[in-house]
Parts: C-alpha cells; structure tokens; sequence
C-alpha cells in the first residue's frame, strides 16, 4: 500500500473516530468542527490543507501515469495523533450517573412521598419513566409551582399520573432537557451547553441513552456540573482541585483558592470567596431579572485567578456554572 494509499484510509478513520465522539457532525469541514469542539493539541491549519489533499486523491490520483500528489510518511503518522486525541477525548460513559443511583419515579407514585425525598436529598428534578424504562417527564419545583397555580389539590393519594399533563419534558417553560448517547464526547455535551446559554436555555438535565433517542430505555443522567467538571481535567489542568456542587449552589478549589457560587432565592445568587477561616465573603449580586453581561464576574475571577497563581483557563467551567444558574446573569459590585 503506498502512502497515499495509506492516508485515504487513515482520513477515513479520522472521519469516523469523529462521527463517534460527536454524533451531530455533518461531515463537513471537519477542521472548523474540532476546532469548535476545543480538541486540544490539533493543527487545524494542517488539517485543512489535508483535507483538500484527500479530495484530490479521491477523484484522481494520477496524472499522465505519474502521481498528481506525493506524500511523506509523516502525514500518515500526523493522522494517527489527531484520531488518538479524538479517541481519547472523555465521555458522557465516563462519566454519567448510572440509573441504578438515581432518585426516578413511575405513574402511579405519590406525589408527597416524592417531594419529601426532593427536600431531604436537595433534588430539583425527578425524571418519570415508564414500565419499559423510558422517559416520559419530569417531575421538579417548577411542577409543583404549575400545580399550585392551577389550583390542583393535593394529598397522600395524588400520583402523578393526575397532574400528567405538567411533566413531559417539552411542557417545561424555564427550561430544557436533552437526550444524549452514552458514548457522546464531554466536548459535545459542552457545545450543546454553550448552544443553550445562546438561546439564554437553561438546561435542566441531559438523559443518556444507547443512542440519545426518547424513546430508548433511560440509562443515566447527566448534570451540568458534571460536564463542566471532567472538561477542565480532560485537558490536563493540574491546577483544577474539584468543582464541587452544594445544596443551593456550587464552588470551585483551585490552589488553595475556593470561589463559590450560592442561590440565595429563585431570583438571586452571590458569588464570592471563602478567606483563611473557612468563611464567605461575597464579592457580587446577581438578580436574574436583569439583562447586563457577566462582565464584572469574570473580571473578579479573572483577577483572583491571576493573584493567587490559578491557571487561568479553569476559570471557563465557573463562569459556564454561573451561567446555567442563571442564563441572565447581571452582576454588581457589593460595595
């Protein structure tokens, strides 16, 4: 096999490790897509230049009997490295909470029992399933809110299946819900989170599937947190310690710097530091019922970053928390 041979089918396999990690590739332009996908350690550049490369071989190969293009070994083995960095890339199997570990509930559950278990254990969701396991709602605060308002009585023998009309997943105005396969890329998943926050789509919970379909057994969750988690670690940030979620909000260690974000109401957090005696100090209000950008909140992080000698790239996965704590995040100096 010669090596032009050699590199058709090596951008074959490139094209395919691609339509794995992310199933929503077009397959074209496979250069602007990974490098929207943030894959580290690419030549996008070089990629496309391949790529017009391989459109060549693919029509012709020759020209009067001699080779019209004539490749080195070395591009055959630059392949090899952009497929292993795509392979490796982690994913939402890596990573997903199993179903075995999460609270779901069926039709016929009470729905008393259920919100008594929601406080206890601080869950804003619940996903509803059917006897085949499927997803057929969600059963959160905002439910019961709807349910209040339209004056639907409740006690010890209302199930859900009464108020069945307020829990598919489309019947959610303040947020959404997406379906995602097991074996979808963690870079993917972040990409429809950044989509989201485009559309200020606040996004209550991804549901994994074998192929990301509704209508498949449901095989675990996945939660923004965890996404914004395993990003930062995937590429190698040493500095990154956790990023933690708390009962009304979440914070971030990093270099013995803990920043944390706290919801206060349905309408406000505040964000800000923890000092040397474990205590907060806030920093800034956020109230959802403004417009503003996240400006100030990124410069105080930014800053803080800088001060106590974070590497500065961790700080994407705070500010993405922020953001889908409150898609309208406008912040104000406390002072």
């Amino acid at each position: 096999m010669t090596t032009e041979e050699m590199f058709v089918e090596k951008w074959k396999e490139l094209e395919s490790a691609t339509r794995l990690s992310f199933p929503t590739w077009d397959g074209r332009d496979i250069e602007c897509f990974l490098k929207k996908m943030r894959v580290e350690g690419v030549d996008f550049t070089r990629i496309m230049a391949l790529r017009n490369v391989r459109n060549v071989l693919s029509h012709n190969t020759k020209l009067n009997d001699k080779p019209l293009v004539a490749l080195n070994s070395d591009v055959v083995s630059f392949l090899e490295d952009v497929i292993a960095r795509i392979r490796q890339l982690p994913t939402v199997a890596n990573i997903y909470i199993p179903k075995a570990d999460v609270y779901y509930r069926a039709m016929d559950d009470a729905i008393q029992g259920i919100v008594v278990v929601m406080l206890e254990k601080v869950y804003s969701h619940v996903p509803v399933v059917d006897a085949h396991g499927r997803v057929v709602g969600v059963f959160s605060e905002s439910t019961m809110l709807e349910v209040s308002n339209d004056k639907i009585g409740v006690d010890e023998n209302t199930t859900l299946k009464m108020i069945s009309r307020f829990l598919p997943c489309d019947r959610h105005t303040a947020e959404v819900f997406r379906f995602v396969p097991k074996n979808d890329s963690i870079a993917h998943i972040r990409h429809l989170c950044a989509e989201a926050l485009q559309k200020h789509e606040r996004i209550g919970m991804f549901f994994v599937t074998e192929n990301g379909n509704a209508n498949e057994s449901l095989l675990g969750i996945l939660t923004v947190w965890d996404v914004a988690g395993v990003s930062d670690l995937s590429r190698g940030i040493s500095s990154l310690e956790s990023l933690k979620t708390l009962k009304g909000g979440f914070k971030m260690e990093a270099n013995d710097t803990v920043m944390e974000v706290k919801l206060v109401d349905e309408n406000t957090i505040v964000v800000g530091e923890l000092n040397a005696d474990g205590v907060f100090v806030e920093q800034y209000w956020a109230e959802k019922s403004q417009v503003d950008t996240h400006v100030k909140v990124l410069a105080w992080v930014k800053d803080l970053c800088t001060k106590r000698g974070v590497d500065i790239r961790v700080i994407q996965s705070f500010i993405e928390c922020c953001e889908q704590m409150h898609p309208n995040l406008a912040v104000y100096n406390n002072d």
